[in-house]
């Protein structure tokens, strides 16, 4: 069995069906894959062509429960005063790239339009997804010499514990929208000023310590 990341990067969507009656719509996207959820940023007033360029992470595992591999992107729009409007979703079956990135190390499908469907299951637009797996790599007999794959490994035993708590996760997620608000990445100011996400990363270090040998 495999473990690694799989990064998808929403790059937007073009020809969506306007959900708003006056003005155009806010578009976000929830991203799911096995219980594990991300959403997006909301792309305010871009109305049936958003552009987001953002990047989301799963843990994952090949093989794994189930043969249900699938990527599902709902594409909402974002009301204040009534609830949120389905627009439509697009599905990514990732069976073959997760088996190629298993036996290779890593495999990647570049970011390609994806048809989107509404409720009614008909064609209501595209939207533009890229997915990469990188499996994890094996130590040298499960030993880490002199900390060099301790930040990885802090990183990915982070994402598994708040994989874990759903709370948690959603408090990092607010952080960071919060602080980075809308960039395309966030740099070490951005950093310094996320305290919940500061005090995750040490929970992390103390549950699962660094093995130095």
């Amino acid at each position: 069995m495999a473990f690694g990341i799989l990064e998808v990067l929403l790059v937007g969507a073009k020809g969506l069906k306007d959900s708003d009656f006056l003005g155009d719509m806010d578009p976000y996207v929830i991203l799911e894959y096995k219980g594990q959820e991300h959403k997006s940023s909301v792309a305010r007033g871009d109305g049936s062509c958003p552009s987001w360029n953002e990047k989301f992470t799963f843990r994952v595992e090949y093989p794994g429960s189930g043969d249900d591999y699938k990527l599902v992107l709902k594409i909402m729009d974002k009301d204040t005063f009534s609830a949120d409007d389905f627009v439509g979703q697009a599905t990514i079956y990732v069976k073959d790239l997760l088996a190629i990135g298993a036996e290779e190390g890593n495999a990647e499908i570049h970011p390609a339009k994806q048809s989107v469907v509404n409720a009614e299951n008909r064609y209501c637009g595209d939207i533009t997804v890229g997915v990469a797996f990188t499996r994890e790599a094996e130590g040298n007999d499960g030993e880490e010499y002199g900390g060099s794959d301790t930040t990885t490994t802090t990183i990915d035993w982070a994402m598994a514990e708040l994989l874990k708590h759903a709370g948690a996760m959603k408090k990092v997620q607010e952080e960071v929208r919060n602080v980075a608000g809308n960039k395309s990445r966030v740099d070490m100011e951005d950093i310094n000023r996320m305290e919940y996400l500061k005090c995750v990363i040490k929970e992390t270090l103390r549950l699962h310590p660094p093995v130095i040998v």
